[in-house]
């Protein structure tokens, strides 16, 4: 893919607009990525910062549970969540909490 579609040709740019509801509540969250100087698309940056962070998180034995989870299942641990959070914001990836608000 990286040979017929260059991503210095083909510049993108990356919008993810996540919403949770429970209780009667909703949140949201909104990342926002664009393809870098560097040659980086914005899908290559957010997917690889991401799993190199989780990547990160296991071999710091921050998250220890045997076996085979889902990606979500770090977002129960806020901190484990703040840390993937803190790395993406650190390589430029911008991840923004919008309001919660009611039904």
């Amino acid at each position: 893919l990286g040979k017929r579609y260059p991503a210095d040709q083909f510049k993108d740019v990356l919008l993810m607009f996540v919403e949770a509801r429970k209780g009667g509540k909703i949140a949201s969250w909104r990342m926002i990525d664009r393809f870098n100087d560097e040659g980086l698309s914005a899908m290559s940056r957010t997917t690889g910062f991401t799993t190199a962070a989780t990547a990160m998180l296991l071999a710091r034995k921050q998250f220890t549970t045997p076996g085979v989870h889902p990606p979500e299942r770090l977002g129960h641990n806020l901190a484990l969540t703040e840390t993937i959070l803190a790395d993406l914001k650190e390589h430029g990836v911008v991840v923004q909490e919008l309001v919660a608000t009611g039904r």
